[in-house]
């Protein structure tokens, strides 16, 4: 039986996420950089010239007739061309989407859809889940049959596995997205708030997209992002939006917005925290069984310690599942393999299969 349980952070694809948002129109960027004009400055009559190709050296530092110029670069964008050419979403089939990267996908991308507690997290009816599943499955964002039990569907996202491969391998990247930032999308009832607030926080991910962070940004650029019905008036409506004031900080001028993501939901220091916290537990864990081991003695007490990389591979479990389900399975490590002196071929992989099972076991007790 696969997890119902809420994974505490999800990993989705751009080659879903980009066309489920809305695809950009093609358009080209142009931006300029100073160079040395070396025609102009007469570097090729220099006698230094020979041993000062980069111009980095003293004799060229000195020099009173360089003369620069402006380089124009053009950037082509083609948003079709690099993610495909699916249809957007409406609300809750956006939400919907975006909810089944937290129900544990394994590697190929499967999940089981309740579709009461899928309709009691996005806000809509059981109706509404099972008609945007069906919406999902013919505009080819997953593959849907129906599940093991009444109210339940299996489903596989499609191009899951491509997530996570290289650019080389032909990958597409993703964002690493907390489940509390999605629990502010779901409160959201406007759509074009939602595209624009995932497009905000995947442009701190892609460079492919206009840079919209740290910097101010011109509104014809942010119209760019949503359906051209979306003027500038709209636009500052949207960012007065309650779901805006939450995920990011906004300054507006007449032409320009400035804004920045809150901290608690940077995608870019999302799993950074996530390990961070679980290896402060994990630590915590260890040292409680190795001083339980002290009051027993060298003759009955056992000790317990983990290498960085065990550790490492243990936090990073932390980005799938609770950490309290990490700190069970650690304890029923100890117990079934440390004081019963097993070996262990892999620590990280034992406590992960074990924090699954405990994972699994919880929902089956919150079912009953």
């Amino acid at each position: 039986m696969l997890s119902l349980e809420i994974s505490s952070i999800a990993k989705i694809g751009f080659i879903n996420l980009i066309p489920a948002l809305r695809l950009m129109d093609n358009f080209k960027t142009i931006s300029y950089t100073q160079t040395l004009d070396e025609n102009a400055s007469g570097c090729f009559s220099c006698p230094y010239f020979a041993d000062c190709l980069a111009h980095t050296s003293e004799h060229c530092n000195r020099c009173l007739k360089k003369k620069y110029k402006l380089d124009e670069n053009i950037t082509y964008v083609n948003e079709k061309n690099r993610y495909g050419d699916k249809a957007p979403l409406q609300r809750n089939a956006l939400l919907l989407f975006l909810y089944m990267h937290y129900l544990h996908p394994d590697q190929y991308g499967l999940v089981q859809v309740d579709i009461k507690k899928a309709a009691e997290t996005i806000h809509c009816t059981e109706r509404s889940i099972r008609n945007n599943l069906r919406l999902l499955g013919k505009q080819n964002y997953i593959v849907l049959q129906k599940g093991e039990y009444p109210g339940t569907y299996f489903a596989f996202i499609q191009s899951y596995p491509q997530y996570f491969r290289t650019m080389e391998q032909g990958g597409r990247n993703y964002i690493a997205l907390s489940y509390d930032t999605f629990q502010t999308l779901t409160e959201e009832k406007e759509i074009n708030a939602i595209r624009l607030s995932m497009r905000i926080l995947t442009s701190s991910i892609d460079s492919t997209t206009p840079k919209l962070l740290h910097n101010e940004t011109s509104f014809k650029e942010i119209r760019r992002l949503l359906p051209n019905y979306c003027c500038n008036k709209f636009i500052r409506h949207l960012a007065d939006t309650k779901t805006f004031h939450t995920l990011f900080q906004i300054a507006q001028s007449a032409h320009t917005m400035f804004i920045d993501i809150v901290d608690a939901f940077n995608p870019n220091k999302l799993t950074e925290n996530l390990k961070k916290d679980c290896l402060i537990q994990i630590d915590n864990c260890i040292n409680l069984i190795n001083e339980k081991a002290n009051q027993l003695g060298f003759k009955y007490g056992k000790h317990w310690f983990l290498n960085k990389k065990e550790k490492n591979d243990i936090a990073n479990i932390a980005l799938q599942y609770r950490p309290v389900h990490i700190i069970n399975a650690l304890h029923t490590v100890y117990d079934s393999f440390i004081l019963q002196e097993r070996p262990i071929d892999n620590v990280g992989a034992l406590v992960r299969s074990i924090t699954q099972s405990n994972s699994r076991f919880y929902d089956l007790n919150a079912e009953l």
